[in-house]
């Protein structure tokens, strides 16, 4: 007969946390350099600091706390772009190589050196995360040998690298998918908040910090029309974000999980979210966020669906009203309009230009051009051809498909809600790659982190099923 594990038996192989007096005095230096970002005279030097000083916090985490360290590294993805426009503005001067946003990427770095030793050892559960880590080394290789300039070498690397490394991260330490688990509803529940009002501030009043950057971003040929205009009401929304696309596919990450684990009240805090999620008028986001709500309202969970249908109809309730004024009408109401016309369309006509002019090319590219050689292409499919090959493409598609097999596979953890959650969510963001490059930088660690998330969280569950429930010891 079968018999339960002892309660000592623990999944959670965490080590103990530092104390208080290690973690704050951190905490504070990182403070004092945030405050500084707001007073003119000292931008300039906290801009190089933050650097510096997130990569050393990301370090001692990284080595003490996972946990906490998985919390800094959705913090500093989701705040570092803000934090730039801030400390550009004040000290009067546009970074085109945008130091400061190397910050993320460096918090992501501390991961390196596990990958290192656990690729030596080859674990089977890292293989999913190992073989597209192996495509991009590959394509790596493919633009140092064809003599790529390392400024746009190293920049593509850092985007397409990331994402991995934190995938990587959160497979690696599944054991500690439950407090993975809260840290992320946390940041993510209170990420919905700041952001939703920041974006629908950033709207209405255009603070004077974006407008600034608007401006340099035009004046330096880094972007056309598509942020919208640098004035109030004029403005697509991207909140603390460094785009719209970016900022629309992290909160209809966060919009998910909050549907999904929150009560209501924080549902309803949440409201800033949903309209500046409509302000930023990116239709496949909206269209791969509605997949993902019915994804989750498919799950066998009565529970769930009556707490997001009940949701849906409270907030819809809520921002109607909004939404038809005139002000917003005019952005988000005409934005859904060309969902039925799509022939007049300037967007998708050139996304359509794109395919015509590449999809050829990039079907024959065999080797690949390597990273940083490519031209910029608003497609993941696209990019992932050309930048990689099929050599590259074939390891890095293997990686993204193994999420799937799990989704579609006969779920053992219905109850828990976030990894339903996490699913959707892998799924809603899957959906941007024909229309964009959703696997690269920002987006990419949304569709690579919950990717990560569904692999720990099923490797979990099977583990603890198989734990409770052992042979007895042979007598």
């Amino acid at each position: 007969m079968a018999r339960k594990l002892s309660s000592k038996k623990s999944l959670d192989l965490s080590k103990d946390s530092p104390s208080n007096t290690e973690v704050w005095p951190m905490v504070a230096v990182y403070l004092v350099v945030c405050v500084a970002f707001f007073v003119p005279g000292m931008a300039t030097i906290a801009k190089f600091l933050y650097p510096f000083l997130t990569f050393l916090i990301a370090l001692f985490l990284y080595k003490n706390d996972r946990p906490l360290y998985l919390g800094f590294c959705w913090c500093s993805w989701i705040l570092t772009s803000g934090f730039t426009r801030i400390v550009e503005y004040n000290s009067g001067s546009f970074d085109a190589n945008r130091l400061m946003l190397s910050a993320p990427y460096l918090v992501g770095f501390a991961v390196l050196p596990s990958v290192v030793s656990r690729a030596l050892k080859v674990k089977s559960n890292l293989v999913p995360m190992l073989i597209p880590i192996m495509g991009v080394l590959y394509a790596s290789i493919v633009a140092l040998i064809a003599d790529v300039s390392l400024m746009s070498f190293f920049k593509d690397f850092l985007d397409w690298l990331a994402p991995l490394l934190f995938a990587f991260f959160i497979v690696d330490n599944w054991s500690l998918y439950p407090r993975f688990r809260e840290v992320t509803i946390e940041v993510f529940k209170w990420s919905v908040v700041v952001l939703g009002i920041y974006g629908v501030v950033q709207f209405v009043l255009a603070p004077p910090w974006d407008r600034y950057w608007l401006n340099q971003i035009s004046a330096n040929g880094l972007a056309g029309n598509s942020f919208g205009l640098p004035q109030p009401f004029g403005i697509r929304v991207f909140s603390l974000m460094d785009s719209p696309g970016v900022f629309a596919i992290f909160l209809s990450a966060a919009l998910l999980i909050q549907l999904s684990t929150c009560n209501m009240m924080a549902l309803v805090a949440s409201m800033g979210g949903y309209l500046s999620f409509l302000l930023t008028v990116v239709r496949s986001v909206w269209g791969g966020w509605s997949v993902g709500l019915l994804f989750l309202i498919s799950m066998p969970q009565p529970r769930l669906h009556r707490r997001v249908l009940f949701a849906m109809l409270c907030i819809a309730c809520l921002l109607l009203p909004i939404v038809w004024s005139n002000n917003f009408s005019d952005i988000i109401v005409s934005r859904f309009e060309t969902f039925g016309d799509l022939e007049s369309d300037g967007s998708g006509q050139a996304r359509l230009s794109i395919y015509a002019k590449y999809l050829n090319q990039a079907l024959e590219s065999f080797v690949g051009m390597g990273i940083g050689r490519a031209p910029g292409v608003d497609s993941a499919l696209l990019d992932s051809l050309l930048s990689l090959g099929w050599i590259g493409v074939l390891p890095y598609l293997a990686g993204l498909l193994i999420p799937i097999y799990l989704i579609l596979k006969r779920p053992i953890e219905n109850e828990d809600t976030f990894l339903q959650a996490c699913k959707a969510i892998y799924i809603a963001t899957l959906l941007q790659l024909p229309f964009g490059s959703a696997m690269l930088g920002p987006s990419g660690v949304i569709l690579w982190g919950f990717a990560g998330f569904v692999i720990a969280g099923c490797k979990f569950h099977r583990r603890q099923q198989y734990q409770n429930y052992v042979r007895p010891p042979i007598s």
